[in-house]
């Protein structure tokens, strides 16, 4: 029906997939505050600001989104994209977010790995690198982060990935690798990086 939330969520995303986003915010804008709501809607408003070049509307979306639907991956990512230049660290941790609500998105792993590489914190960089490794095969990415994996290697001197990790790492990193290492075993994929047992 046309009056639906449903059929308004639905143009608006069909609006802001083909580039139409001023018809998009202006479809979906209508929807907030309706006791239907969902975090999709706050990921096509935010994506459709940020298409538009209104960064800071964009930010503004995605952390009303947040405020309401805590758990979801998607915008715990898009939160975190948008703030990264500025806050690379707060941006770090919704990245992750990101990864233990939803642990199969190669994207999330890309960005955890780049912020992590930014902030200097080689133990999460190599982690990250490899399991998006893992997860996307033969993508400009996935050069970018095959370089990335080596050259952190070979920047951490005698490194001891698993006696690091416990001195160095916190509980909530730590829980958040035991997540990924159970994502490994559900998704079959392989790793040279072990964590924590």
């Amino acid at each position: 029906h046309p009056d639906s939330y449903l059929y308004s969520l639905h143009l608006g995303n069909a609006y802001s997939t083909n580039n139409k986003h001023n018809k998009a915010i202006k479809t979906l804008s209508r929807l907030k505050g309706n006791n239907e709501e969902t975090a999709m809607l706050y990921e096509t408003l935010g994506n459709s600001y940020k298409a538009n070049g209104n960064t800071k509307e964009a930010t503004t979306t995605y952390k009303e989104g947040l405020d309401k639907f805590t758990e979801s991956a998607e915008l715990n990512y898009r939160f975190g994209l948008v703030i990264k230049e500025n806050d690379p660290s707060s941006a770090l941790n919704y990245m992750e977010k990101g990864i233990k609500y939803n642990p199969s998105i190669s994207d999330y792993y890309y960005e955890a790995a780049t912020l992590s590489s930014k902030l200097k914190e080689n133990i999460k960089t190599m982690i990250y690198a490899e399991i998006f490794i893992n997860l996307e095969h033969n993508s400009e990415k996935t050069t970018e982060m095959s370089k990335l994996l080596l050259n952190t290697y070979s920047n951490s001197i005698h490194l001891n990935v698993s006696a690091d990790f416990n001195a160095n790492v916190s509980d909530e990193t730590t829980a958040i690798a035991n997540s990924i290492e159970s994502s490994f075993k559900s998704l079959n994929l392989t790793h040279s990086i072990y964590f924590i047992n």
